[in-house]
């Protein structure tokens, strides 16, 4: 029977679990749902815009909101997995939805005017049209950024709970056992700038060990050494990569890494659950 884990990643017996689980692989995105659920959406949402903009000759941020949140949600039910990837994929897909409202919305009116126009012909004066109505043209896409970011922002939020979901030694609280260990790990910085960041974490444990971790987001590779030995090197993809470095000893312990890749690259050490480093 496998042994109980506490939080902290390690066993009710003070051993480190086992890492299989830790390392299996992660589900991949599956874009082609994510486009055909998230492309209907964006569709639908921009007929809605559109009907209630023609029939008031205004556009409402909470409309904005509402369109980003359905097509934030669209996306994330056919993608099944959320990554910054697919985050941007939502933006985008809530922009084409205000455009697209926004121009059936100008046919609607311009046909009831007595025009004869379509939506084809509304792109192509659709500057000129814009041009007409700057301050109109700036709230509409200001409202449709708004809601771009109100779904962008519900998606980190489920990257994050999905984040936590895989890696639970990461988020997990540190146990009884490990807080009393007193182990006071040191960090040294060896690297610290705008497109790369490095260091070198001491781990003093019987026997002790040196984990050397560096990060570039030129090149985007997440390399990591363990007392000298080359342990993992691994390009980072989504926006953020874990590795876990059982750290053999009396009694064994679990070191979690976490890069970043967005804005300046960061490094982030985890011991047993325990943050005790950063650059």
């Amino acid at each position: 029977m496998a042994a109980e884990e506490e939080p902290g990643g390690l066993t009710a017996s003070g051993a480190a679990p086992e890492t299989p689980k830790a390392g299996r692989a992660k589900p991949r995105v599956d874009w082609i749902m994510g486009i055909a659920f998230g492309l209907p959406a964006a569709l639908g949402t921009a007929v809605a815009w559109a009907l209630v903009a023609a029939a008031t000759g205004y556009v409402f941020a909470l409309g904005a909101i509402l369109i980003g949140v359905v097509v934030a949600y669209a996306v994330r039910r056919g993608a099944k997995r959320v990554t910054w990837a697919v985050i941007t994929m939502s933006i985008a897909f809530t922009i084409l939805a205000v455009f697209l409202g926004d121009v059936l919305a100008l046919t609607i009116i311009l046909v009831g005017a007595g025009f004869d126009v379509g939506p084809l012909d509304i792109i192509a004066y659709y500057p000129e049209l814009l041009a007409l109505a700057p301050v109109d043209a700036l709230i509409t896409y200001v409202f449709g950024l708004l809601g771009a970011g109100y779904g962008a922002r519900w998606l980190y939020r489920q990257m994050r709970a999905q984040t936590a979901a895989e890696h639970p030694s990461w988020a997990a609280q540190p146990s009884a056992a490990s807080a009393a260990r007193g182990v006071a790990p040191k960090t040294e910085i060896l690297d610290q700038g705008p497109a790369r960041a490095a260091a070198r974490l001491s781990v003093p444990m019987s026997p002790s060990h040196t984990i050397e971790a560096s990060f570039g987001t030129l090149d985007g590779l997440a390399n990591v050494r363990v007392d000298g030995s080359t342990h993992s090197e691994d390009r980072v993809t989504s926006g953020e990569k874990f590795v876990q470095v059982p750290l053999d000893g009396d009694p064994p312990r679990v070191l979690n890494l976490r890069f970043y890749a967005s804005g300046r690259p960061r490094i982030e050490f985890r011991l047993d659950g325990i943050l005790v480093g950063e650059v």
